[in-house]
């Protein structure tokens, strides 16, 4: 590479207006492409990027070089990723057998120093033994005062029943005895959150549905209307596949997202589902900041709902979807808790 891009060679050549950009690039692009298929063979399903150094190559044909050297550094910053996760993928094997040694050894280190305090684990601890009822030789926990009252079992089963709640429970402090798995813990916290919106989301569509389809039959034998399109997500003898649904329904609330119950609707069903339709999609829609608009959740469930029912929505239905999900919002859905508990 030094002897081919030699820095004060091709800075004279620049000076005196003789520089030849194509060669360099050339040699640039086959130089990377090299690279690119090194990390593709140490790493399966890596990208090889043949089409990106292809463009490199056509941009310095059309001569424009700095179009050509930039497009190059882009190349070489995704090879770079590309390396970094081969030799992540290399090493996993050894990091996954070493992280438990690795986090213990980092925990009592900390503890050592007294980077933190295990005050309030100690109380988190007390507390989850007060709330048990009794160790399987049926002696009260609350005597518990070091592991010699209890058996190994009932402690393992207190701890096991306090750490449950504590990732489930919002409104619980993470003790010190966890600091490692803070991360982990607020995630699973978060999705536990989005899967009890998303439960209670399908229910009130449910309901909606069940509601709509009485309508239909209701109208179809009021009035001479041409029949309906077969929706889909029925079977073969015309009921609803719930759990095709339910799999559309956590499609529209992504990961890390929660509903933004208080936004103000669209003034029509139309323009929830034009701006949908504008921004992308489900992924588009959801706010940068972690939160999917009501708008979005009804345009998203008319477009869901009219798929089902293999007709088109009225207005008087998309209210009455309104007027269910923010019931169901506002606890005033009898089924919450136990969508929530589930």
């Amino acid at each position: 590479l030094r002897e081919r891009l030699d820095e004060e060679r091709l800075r004279q050549q620049i000076t005196h207006g003789v520089f030849d950009a194509e060669p360099v690039v050339r040699y640039i692009a086959a130089v990377m492409r090299l690279f690119a298929q090194a990390a593709a063979a140490q790493r399966e399903g890596a990208v090889v990027h043949d089409a990106a150094i292809n463009r490199v190559l056509a941009y310095v044909q059309r001569g424009r070089v700095v179009r050509a050297l930039r497009a190059a550094f882009d190349v070489l910053e995704a090879i770079k990723i590309d390396t970094a996760n081969g030799s992540i993928e290399m090493y996993r094997e050894y990091m996954r057998s070493t992280a438990v040694t690795f986090e213990r050894s980092h925990f009592n280190l900390a503890l050592q120093r007294s980077s933190f305090s295990l005050a309030d684990t100690t109380e988190w601890w007390r507390r989850a033994v007060e709330g048990g009822s009794s160790s399987g030789d049926g002696t009260p926990l609350s005597s518990v005062a070091s592991p010699l009252c209890t058996s190994g079992a009932s402690l393992d089963a207190i701890f096991a029943e306090a750490a449950r709640e504590l990732i489930l429970d919002e409104g619980q402090s993470i003790p010190g005895l966890f600091r490692m798995d803070e991360g982990r813990i607020l995630n699973i916290r978060r999705e536990a959150e989005r899967l009890a919106i998303v439960g209670m989301v399908f229910l009130a569509f449910s309901q909606f549905l069940q509601l709509a389809a009485a309508a239909s039959l209701a109208s179809r034998g009021a009035a001479a209307a041409v029949a309906p399109v077969m929706g889909e997500f029925k079977n073969a003898n015309g009921r609803v596949e719930y759990e095709r649904l339910a799999a559309e329904c956590l499609l529209i609330v992504p990961e890390g997202c929660a509903v933004k119950w208080t936004e103000p609707l669209l003034a029509t069903t139309k323009a929830a589902t034009a701006v949908t339709a504008k921004e992308g999609g489900a992924e588009a829609a959801a706010a940068v900041m972690g939160e999917v608009g009501f708008s979005h959740l009804v345009s998203e469930l008319v477009l869901l709902a009219e798929r089902v029912l293999g007709r088109i929505v009225t207005c008087a239905e998309v209210a009455m979807l309104e007027r269910t999900l923010l019931r169901t919002a506002r606890y005033e859905c009898p089924l919450r808790e136990v969508v929530e508990e589930r």
